[in-house]
């Protein structure tokens, strides 16, 4: 199956805090698209990010001093008061041979009573695509 991405939302992801939208569609005779922006502007948090909604993986996700990093906006989590929650997204809208897909992966956190910190252990993925003209959902880890 041929595919394309034609745009990425992001939601509340490490450096990205709230939503944005990357556009990246192209035409035939533009197929290349340049990610360019000055150090810790998120040009690999945006790789990170495609990472880990395709395969829940994120290959940055501790610090030098192996102390986690979370997944989660730490500006987001900080901001939180004590037993709110907060949940952290990343979309991916796909034009393939077969109709648009969507790719979705989430992961939720908040603080605790105490108000520590948290991020859940794991994420759910959700793929939308078409099937006999409608769009049908699946849910996984």
């Amino acid at each position: 199956m041929k595919f394309s991405i034609t745009s990425i939302e992001i939601i509340n992801f490490r450096q990205y805090r709230g939503d944005h939208t990357i556009d990246l569609k192209h035409d035939k005779k533009k197929n290349v698209i340049i990610v360019q922006g000055r150090n810790g502007a998120g040009k690999s948090n945006l790789l990170n990010a495609l990472t880990w909604c395709f395969y829940g993986v994120e290959a940055h996700s501790t610090y030098e001093d192996n102390e986690k990093m979370p997944i989660i906006n730490t500006s987001e989590l900080i901001a939180l008061n004590p037993n709110q929650k907060i949940q952290s997204s990343v979309i991916i809208y796909l034009q393939t041979d077969e109709g648009a897909w969507t790719i979705k992966r989430t992961i939720g956190g908040g603080k605790h009573s105490s108000g520590d910190p948290y991020v859940d252990e794991e994420s759910t993925l959700t793929v939308i695509r078409p099937v006999g003209g409608q769009d049908i959902p699946a849910t996984g880890k």
